[in-house]
Formats: structure tokens, sequence, C-alpha cells
């Protein structure tokens, strides 16, 4: 569930967090 939400929030940050928080959310999961 959280994954689309990290997935928005990358775009909006710049796109570096996006690959931690993408590995985050697929390591939850």
């Amino acid at each position: 569930p959280s994954c689309k939400l990290l997935y928005v929030t990358p775009e909006r940050i710049g796109g570096n967090i996006s690959f931690l928080e993408i590995l985050r959310c697929l390591y939850e999961k």
C-alpha cells in the first residue's frame, strides 16, 4: 500500500531517494 505513495514521493524529491524508498518498500514486502 505504501509502495504507491513511495513511487510518487521520489518524483517530488528528485529521484535520488526513490531508489532507497523503493528498495525499502520491496524489503518490507
